[in-house]
């Protein structure tokens, strides 16, 4: 991108729980970055009903 001239964001995570992936949302802190997935996705595709917090997140994916 960088080549190319283009505009990007990016985060480093260290010591991210599951690593590489980000599909677990059985901790807090791997649910906070999910979330703050969603929030950067959001400003470019307008979600009809984005999360507001990881309480809802963790209520969607889980049912509690």
């Amino acid at each position: 991108m960088k080549a190319e001239g283009k505009k990007f964001e990016y985060k480093i995570f260290e010591r991210a729980p599951g690593a590489h992936s980000f599909d677990r949302l059985d901790t807090y802190e791997s649910s906070k970055i999910r979330l703050d997935i969603y929030k950067f996705m959001g400003r470019y595709l307008k979600p009809n009903k984005p999360f507001g917090s990881v309480k809802e997140l963790r209520k969607a994916a889980y049912k509690f």
